[in-house]
């Protein structure tokens, strides 16, 4: 049995032991890995193991280097197949600028060669299982998962939640936290009492007694420490600087072994680093930034009826690609706002707070709509949540806000997590929006408090405690120990009952 493995930052030997373990339980007997950041320890591998590189990527000392003309061409069949993934594919490169800055015959060039790459991967290292330790959104890792599912691989994928340290487990992007809803059934069927843990119960308790927003100083805290790896950072000399030194670095090798291949692949990667940092800093003059925004917002209004939708930061997994085609959230405005239209109702629409700069036309859009009111980022969102008769948004953390102060909930993504959850609701038509909007006026959907906690109950128990990103706080809250253990059991326990 052979384990593709796309793990996360390591630290202390973290991922060797979770494959020890996974070894150990006779769930693979080779590992193909192609994680892109590898920590170097002294924890011993137990199993053989080859490691390859994204091709976009330098690849380092012992990393399997394949060229991509040896590489098995793609055939109809593969190329018919990743049709209905395609476009996300596309889409998702807008990670490696943070911004819209590659031309759609680019993202071709880029789709078609990882395609290739991956699958030639796939088929010589004859891949029977793959584990994610977190959901796929780049391009490499969404493309590995992809021909995973169209060659009907067994699959588990971990992806993070709103909640601290802890993660969904499914077989697939949009079946992540599916033994959640399961376990609620079950708890609602034994009518015991609730029983959470001190996180969940620390959790619940302050969100349903305090109306607590970040501050002003907090919010600028927080937008300081993402503003290097938003959209910003592809137009900074430094980040610019590191890609075109790799490919300098890349074009010496060439000359130093009179290799032409590689001079002009690296020669083709410095035209290609000028272009799309020429292309990203003009796209970035014609932005809006959070200022622009809070100046064309209206004043909150509590009096009106209305849903409130939460935009989410992008480019993110929370929607791309986990809100699937409506990952363009003007998509689900323009249906939430149609649909509500109908009973009087308008949708009031809150920027994330996070997002430094978005695409000004999408804001006009936005305001063109005769129902929907741009409101501040400054206003009190705990106040806005209370006074909605309804949330709304693609995967956002303000479905949970929502339901637990008793308002029902209307989710454009297809992430599985909130299925079943007390006061719930996927959309994926008007017909449903309206339906939903409806029986909500209504009062048929009312959410009671023991529902509530229940859910919260599954969520404790079916999700997988352990890190993403390693650091010594989360390491020393939680043990190495346990984090391996859990992550290994889990895997354990769900490739038995799911995946065989």
């Amino acid at each position: 049995m052979n384990l593709l493995f796309r793990g996360v930052t390591s630290v202390d030997g973290y991922q060797e032991r979770i494959l020890n373990n996974l070894y150990d339980a006779g769930m693979f007997t080779k590992c193909i890995d192609v994680t892109q950041s590898e920590e170097y320890t002294l924890i011993e591998k137990k199993f053989e193991s080859v490691r390859y590189h994204a091709p976009q990527n330098i690849a380092e000392v012992g990393d399997i280097v394949i060229d991509i003309n040896s590489c098995i061409p793609l055939d109809r069949n593969i190329l018919e197949k990743m049709l209905p993934f395609k476009s996300t594919a596309l889409k998702l490169l807008d990670r490696q600028t943070e911004y819209d800055a590659i031309d759609f015959q680019q993202r071709e060039y880029e789709y078609i060669y990882n395609l290739r790459y991956w699958n030639h991967v796939i088929e010589k290292e004859k891949v029977d299982k793959m584990l994610f330790l977190y959901q796929p959104h780049g391009i490499s890792d969404y493309i590995i998962y992809c021909i995973g599912v169209i060659k009907e691989i067994p699959i588990i994928v971990l992806g993070f939640t709103i909640f601290k340290n802890r993660f969904a487990i499914g077989n697939s992007l949009e079946n992540m936290g599916e033994n959640i809803y399961q376990r609620y059934v079950e708890l609602k069927d034994e009518s015991a009492d609730v029983h959470l843990s001190e996180y969940f119960q620390k959790y619940y308790d302050n969100q349903v007694n305090t109306n607590h927003v970040l501050q002003n100083s907090e919010r600028r805290k927080i937008i300081r420490q993402k503003k290097d790896i938003l959209f910003m950072r592809c137009i900074k000399p430094t980040y610019f600087g590191k890609h075109l030194y790799r490919d300098m670095r890349h074009f010496c090798y060439g000359i130093k072994h009179m290799d032409k291949k590689a001079m002009d692949a690296a020669l083709y990667n410095i035209n290609r680093d000028f272009h799309i940092y020429f292309k990203t800093l003009k796209r970035y003059l014609n932005t809006s930034n959070i200022r622009y925004y809070n100046r064309i917002a209206e004043n909150f209004d509590s009096n009106k009826k209305y849903i409130y939708f939460a935009l989410q930061q992008t480019p993110e997994a929370t929607t791309l690609p986990l809100a699937g085609v409506f990952e363009n959230q003007l998509l689900s405005i323009q249906m939430l706002a149609y649909s509500a239209q109908k009973f009087g109702v308008e949708v009031y629409v809150k920027e994330h707070y996070v997002q430094l700069v978005r695409e000004k036309d999408f804001y006009k859009e936005l305001r063109r709509i005769p129902n929907v009111r741009l409101i501040k980022t400054t206003d009190d969102t705990y106040q806005v949540i209370c006074g909605a008769i309804a949330v709304a948004t693609q995967t956002g953390s303000c479905i949970w806000e929502g339901i637990i102060r008793k308002k029902n909930a209307l989710v454009f993504g297809t992430c599985c997590f909130w299925k079943g959850a007390p006061g719930v609701h996927f959309i994926n038509s008007v017909e449903k929006c309206q339906n939903v909007i409806k029986r909500i006026l209504e009062g048929k959907d009312e959410i009671n408090e023991y529902d509530v906690t229940k859910y919260l109950e599954a969520i404790d128990q079916k999700t997988v405690e352990t890190f993403l990103v390693p650091d010594r706080e989360t390491i020393q809250e939680i043990g190495m120990d346990n984090c391996v253990n859990n992550v290994s059991n889990a895997v354990k326990e769900y490739w038995g009952k799911n995946a065989n």
